[in-house]
C-alpha cells in the first residue's frame, strides 16, 4: 500500500461492509492505535528467542488499555486476542 494506513482505513470504515482485517507489525499498530482506529487485536507469538530483532509495540505518543478477550494455544504457537 502506497496511502497514508490511518487515512485510508478511515476511508474503508465509511463504507458498507464487513469487518476489515490488517496485518502489520509495531510501526503500523502505533498508527493505527494512535488514531483510535483499532477494535481488536490478535498477537501470535512463537517460541523462538532470537536475542534481537523488532519490537512488538513501536515506541509512540499513545497510551491505550487492552481488554484479554482469549488466549488459544495452536501447536507451538500462542494467540492473544485484545479489544482496544
Amino acid at each position: 500500500m502506497n496511502e497514508n494506513p490511518v487515512r485510508y482505513l478511515q476511508q474503508l470504515r465509511q463504507q458498507e461492509g464487513g469487518g476489515i482485517w490488517i496485518v502489520g507489525g509495531g510501526w503500523l499498530v502505533k498508527e493505527l492505535l494512535a488514531a483510535h482506529l483499532m477494535d481488536e487485536m490478535w498477537v501470535q507469538i512463537a517460541p523462538v528467542m532470537l536475542g534481537h530483532g523488532k519490537r512488538l509495540f513501536e515506541p509512540g505518543d499513545y497510551a491505550q488499555r487492552l481488554t484479554t478477550v482469549g488466549i488459544t494455544k495452536m501447536g507451538e504457537l500462542v494467540e492473544m486476542h485484545f479489544k482496544c
